[in-house]
Order: C-alpha cells, then sequence, then structure tokens
C-alpha cells in the first residue's frame, strides 16, 4: 500500500450550571380580632420554583492523541509542528507553525488536537486516493529551546474520501498514527505514539581498526578540522602509530575545537583520524608535520563530529532520521555520507587509498 513517495533522509470542561432558584415563599397574614370572632386567615403559598439547569457545557473535547514518552523528559515540552510532506527527500524540507504545544510532567502525555487548518491539507496522492486530504505533523521535545527528541511516528490528520486499502490497514477519518519507512507505511494508534528522547549527548565514543602498512616512524593524531588550514588546537588523541589501533574520547571537546560547520549551518566540532610523520620529531603534531592517510570505510575518510544539541527543527530531524545522536557521531566524509555504527567506527582502515582533500 502506498500513501506518499515517502523518502527516509539522509538521512499532537468547563461545566456549567445554572444556580438553584430556591422560590418565593409567601406566609402567614393573621388578623386577631378582640371580639371573639378570630379570622385567621393563614395563606400559606408556598411556590417553590425549583429551576434547576443541569446542562453541562464541556468546552474540552476527550483527548485525541496520547503519547509515550521514554527517557528523561523533565522541564521538557512537547509540540506538534507541521511538515510539508511534498519537501520529503528534497533539499528544502519545510515546515511550518506549531499546532499545539505542551509542559511533559509524565510519561503519558495526552492532548486534545484540534483540525488543522486547510491551509495544511494536502491532497497526497491525486491519481489513487483523489480528493483525500492529509496534513503531516512531526512530534518534538524541547528543553530551553533545544531539541532533545524527535518522533519517528508521525500523527497525521486526514479528511475526505479514504481509499478501501486505506481503510484496511487502519486509516481512519481524523487523526492517525503514521510510521513512515522506505518500504511502505503502517498505522497505528493514536493515542499511543512513541516519542523518545533520542538526541541526548553521547560523551563518549571509541573509533578504531587496522592499519596496512607498516607503521614504524609514523604517530596516529586525531586532528581538529581547524588545523587543515593551518595551525590549530592541540589534538585530542596523539600517540604512535600500530597495526591495530583505537582512539578513545571522552566528553565536550574544548571551545577552541568549536567552529562553523558549512555541512551544517551550525558551530560544531570536527576532528578527523590521520597517520602522519612527524618531521621535526617534536614527539606531537605540529602544523609541519606531514599527514600520509586519513581512516576510513570502503575508500571513504571518517571524521568524529561533536554535535550540539540543535535548535532548528530541520538539523534535528535529519540527525534522527540518520540515526545519529548530539555529542559525538562517527560520520562518512564523502559519498553517501551519514552516521557509522559501533561496529563499523571501530573497523576503520588506513591504508594508501585513504586519503582527505584539503579544507
Amino acid at each position: 500500500m502506498r500513501l506518499y513517495p515517502l523518502i527516509t533522509l539522509l538521512a499532537l470542561g468547563c461545566s456549567g450550571g445554572e444556580p438553584v432558584d430556591s422560590g418565593d415563599s409567601a406566609g402567614g397574614d393573621t388578623d386577631t380580632d378582640t371580639d371573639t370572632d378570630t379570622d385567621t386567615d393563614t395563606d400559606t403559598d408556598t411556590d417553590t420554583d425549583t429551576d434547576t439547569d443541569t446542562d453541562t457545557d464541556t468546552d474540552t473535547d476527550p483527548a485525541n492523541l496520547g503519547f509515550d514518552v521514554v527517557g528523561d523528559f523533565e522541564g521538557t515540552t512537547l509540540s506538534l509542528t507541521w511538515l510539508d510532506a511534498s519537501t520529503l527527500g528534497t533539499e528544502d524540507l519545510a515546515f511550518g507553525d506549531v499546532l499545539l504545544s505542551t509542559d511533559v510532567f509524565a510519561a503519558r502525555v495526552e492532548v486534545t488536537a484540534p483540525t488543522p487548518d486547510a491551509s495544511e491539507l494536502i491532497e497526497i496522492d491525486p491519481e489513487y486516493a483523489p480528493g483525500m486530504m492529509v496534513a503531516f505533523y512531526v512530534p518534538t521535545l524541547t528543553r530551553a529551546g533545544a531539541y532533545l527528541g524527535v518522533g519517528a511516528v508521525w500523527p497525521i490528520h486526514i479528511s475526505g474520501e479514504i481509499p478501501a486499502d486505506f481503510v484496511a490497514h487502519g486509516a481512519a477519518a481524523g487523526w492517525n498514527a503514521l510510521t513512515p519507512g522506505a518500504d511502505g507505511q503502517e498505522f497505528g494508534d493514536e493515542m499511543a505514539v512513541p516519542l523518545p528522547v533520542n538526541l541526548g549527548q553521547m560523551l563518549d565514543i571509541t573509533l578504531g581498526g587496522t592499519m596496512a602498512s607498516d607503521p614504524d616512524g609514523l604517530r596516529l593524531v586525531l586532528l581538529s578540522g581547524i588545523s587543515l588550514g593551518g595551525a590549530g588546537p592541540d589534538p585530542l588523541h596523539d600517540s604512535h602509530a600500530s597495526t591495530e589501533w583505537e582512539i578513545p574520547v571522552s566528553g565536550e571537546p574544548p571551545a577552541d575545537h568549536f567552529y562553523e560547520l558549512d555541512f551544517l549551518e551550525m558551530e560544531g566540532a570536527l576532528e578527523i583520524p590521520f597517520v602522519y610523520t612527524d618531521s621535526d620529531e617534536s614527539g606531537g603534531y605540529t602544523s609541519g608535520d606531514s599527514l600520509v592517510n586519513a581512516a576510513c570505510v570502503s575508500g571513504t575518510p571518517v571524521g568524529l563530529l561533536w554535535m550540539p544539541s540543535p535548535t532548528d527543527l530541520t538539523v534535528a530531524f535529519g540527525l534522527v532520521m540518520q540515526g545519529g545522536a548530539t555529542g559525538w557521531n562517527a560520520i562518512l566524509m564523502g559519498g553517501p555520507g551519514g552516521v557509522l555504527d559501533e561496529a563499523a567506527r571501530t573497523s576503520l582502515v588506513i591504508d594508501e587509498g585513504c586519503v582527505l582533500g584539503g579544507p
């Protein structure tokens, strides 16, 4: 079943009643005459008009979306932001207005989402599903303006004519939960949308692998990208090279390692593993030493990227779709790009075919 050619990127009572009117009570008119003629006219006209208006006007509709937050949600805000689905898979991914926001106080969050504005509804497939209008929303968690979580299951609102195939797979008019994927889409329970804190910082990471050539006389360095243009900050790692090697890194890099990264359009730190010749025999890397080879996966050089918590949803969305995190990520610096898992980043190869160009 197809809903849309979604492409995974490189990548959410007031009750009122009338007051009781207790009525109007008129009492005894007693006229006592000293003549034995006692006219006791007791007019007991008790008109009890009990007008109880139990018209309960509940302005708050029942919850129509539910989220299961996983991770450290303290101090976070859950938001639903409109996604222009026609821009998926392009370089111009576009988000729009925030439909709703609510502070998170528990792992279970239920909200009453309003009906989307007509401007956010897209006829998603005029050929297969003419007249079916869909609005896509991405759920997020933020804290102090930074994104800590981006959901991979999206609340979507459907209206209009829904083809039988969609209905058979769980689609219905109103709110739905969609899991997009390259092999198709799945509709799930809109009251059980998972929303993990998936942009937490990775503080510790290790690069490792093998060296094909003789390491004698060579050193291994994790060099700041700043140093590729000349003098730079002190390396995070510098040691004798060996046929089997590891570079462990822990914690946030020093402030002088941060610079504007064009491919992120934000500041970060990019560190690159190299073997080099200690030309000046200083016992450590200096700008006069000669870089020999980088570390690669199938001929593509690898870098170590420190990613600050993003404040831009496009950056956060792309990072999650790639399986990345904030903090340290091992990335491919060429080819298709992407983030390396633990197995790949500890099986790197340093050889003559692994060469990185200038900055």
